[in-house]
């Protein structure tokens, strides 16, 4: 007779983690899966090598490995890697084919962490008003948030955000801010009240970074060197410590399908590698294997073959802001290159529903931005790059989904044992017109923010760019057909397979979106785990 699983969660990204954690809490067994794709060997002697020096003592030879984070993916934006590697984005499912040729901007990711391996770090719960339209209120949610926030180190400060989006757990102090975004800081707090009758709210980021050991190397964006910015993959050795035999981590399995039967499920596995199979038998599955997979793992199961399945997009877009008043020596600056700020406007000369923006300052792209638009003025460019460095800012900002455009996504069965994953984008017109009305709006309060955005250097993403999507099997009361699932993430016609990861999400509100995630997987598994027995 087949081991019977307790609770197997499918993925150890930031949502797989936080449903395990739930559930651990409860006192039930947890098995945790994922393919278990890892960084090369070679790599990790030459990130302990910058980890042996001082960061005065690094060499530029000590940073080639670096030099190629990113590369191009849709138009001028760019896929971040992870030191130097794109190991964390490699497709690994022996099953299923990605269709390209869409230029699809989405990313599955196969390694322990997932997407928590290469993101930002923000960190910034749903207001009130970003739950409109979803079928569970703030309520509901609210008391999830502090018991996945006391798992990161929660670097932020009790601010002029903490109205609407609410701290929710303790703090650590933020990062320092850079020299340029202290003095915008500033500027902006005298004309605070000015903002404010305006519409808009600008306070220091909140992020997942173990602030108080940050050495300010400027490599945040690289892969910090320290491991300070937080991944979920971390929290593999805490859980095993804290619960024991309780939980186990396996390694090196891809969740195909899933087929429920009276009292159980079986999860189909593959190995990513040798495609050979086995049968993984668990009394509730919940799946936190990313939107891409999470999506076709539901869509196999229920047979939804060649049937179109809207991706939900918080739609990306940046455009310069140019401070009227230069910080000299930027680019000498130890400084941390993580969003500096958040700003967050809701004007209905705007939009119906909220915009946020995360505004960075100086690191190396800028400055190879500049130097590459100035290569014109010969010998005079890199001053020239470097004279603008002290003055710029990128604000990058995100619409709700409702004002952005989509992705449709298509399984197809092209073997007995293929299938293939088509992407292709659903263009929404007035997003860019949104993306316009904002820089305008703030145009317009150039006097209360010390400086002016580039219109005319705007940039607005393929859906999918920033990786805030989801929604491919919204939440709701009453699930009414197979693309609906009901308040516990369960897809019509189930009863103990639970989405946790974004995937049920009805919305994906102009907010970051980890930790939103995370908050409701907890939601889910602590139901799930008092009332499915």
């Amino acid at each position: 007779m087949p081991e019977i699983i307790d609770n197997l969660v499918v993925g150890t990204g930031p949502t797989g983690i936080a449903a395990a954690l739930a559930l651990l809490e409860a006192g039930k067994e947890v098995c945790l899966i994922d393919p278990g794709i890892t960084l090369e060997p070679d790599v990790l002697p030459r990130i302990e090598g910058l980890r042996a020096k001082s960061v005065e003592e690094w060499q530029s030879q000590d940073l080639q490995f670096l030099s190629q984070r990113l590369r191009l993916s849709a138009g001028a934006f760019e896929t971040k890697l992870s030191y130097g590697s794109d190991y964390c984005y490699r497709w690994s499912d022996p099953a299923t084919d990605l269709d390209s040729q869409q230029r699809p901007t989405i990313k599955a990711s196969y390694s322990p962490g997932g997407l928590s391996q290469v993101w930002g770090g923000g960190v910034l719960p749903f207001s009130e008003d970003d739950l409109a339209g979803w079928p569970i209120g703030f309520n509901e949610l609210r008391p999830h948030y502090a018991p996945v926030l006391r798992l990161i180190p929660y670097a932020a400060d009790d601010d002029d955000f903490d109205g609407a989006h609410p701290l929710h757990a303790g703090t650590i102090p933020a990062l320092q801010l850079s020299r340029t975004s202290q003095a915008f800081l500033d500027h902006v707090t005298r004309h605070r009240d000015a903002l404010h009758a305006r519409g808009v709210t600008i306070a220091r980021s909140r992020l997942a970074v173990r602030s108080g050991d940050c050495r300010y190397c400027g490599l945040c964006l690289y892969g910090c060197p320290f491991g300070l910015i937080w991944s979920s993959d971390m929290e593999l050795r805490e859980l095993s410590a804290r619960f024991g035999p309780r939980f186990r981590y396996e390694r090196g399995w891809i969740v195909d399908q899933v087929q429920e039967r009276e009292g159980f499920v079986d999860a189909i596995c593959l190995d990513p590698d040798s495609a050979s199979s086995r049968v993984l038998v668990a009394r509730r599955v919940f799946i936190a294997a990313g939107v891409l997979q999470t999506t076709k793992i539901i869509v196999k199961s229920l047979n939804l073959y060649d049937c179109p399945v809207r991706l939900k997009d918080s739609q990306y877009f940046v455009f310069p802001f140019l401070r009227w008043h230069r910080v000299p020596g930027v680019a000498r600056e130890r400084l941390s290159t993580l969003a500096q700020l958040f700003l967050r406007t809701r004007q209905a000369t705007i939009a119906p529903r909220s915009v946020l923006i995360s505004i960075y300052s100086f690191n190396e792209d800028i400055l190879r931005l500049l130097e590459s638009r100035l290569r014109l003025f010969g010998p005079l460019g890199p001053l020239l790059a470097r004279y603008l460095a002290g003055r710029l800012m990128i604000f990058a900002g995100y619409l709700h989904s409702d004002l952005s455009s989509s992705l449709e996504f298509r399984l197809t069965r092209t073997h007995e044992r293929k299938s293939t994953i088509t992407l292709s984008s659903r263009i929404e017109p007035g997003a860019r017109e949104t993306a316009c009305r904002v820089v305008r709006t703030l145009t317009g309060l150039s006097r209360w923010l010390g400086g002016r955005p580039l219109l005319s250097q705007l940039q607005v993403g393929d859906p999918g760019t920033a990786y805030h999507y989801g929604g491919s099997f919204p939440m709701t009361r009453e699930p009414h057909n197979a693309f609906e699932s009901d308040l516990l993430g369960r897809p019509r016609g189930l009863r103990r397979v639970f989405i946790v990861d974004a995937s049920n999400f009805p919305t994906i509100p102009a907010s970051t979106i980890t930790v939103n995630a995370m908050a409701n997987a907890h939601r889910i598994a602590s139901h799930a785990a008092r009332e499915v027995p």
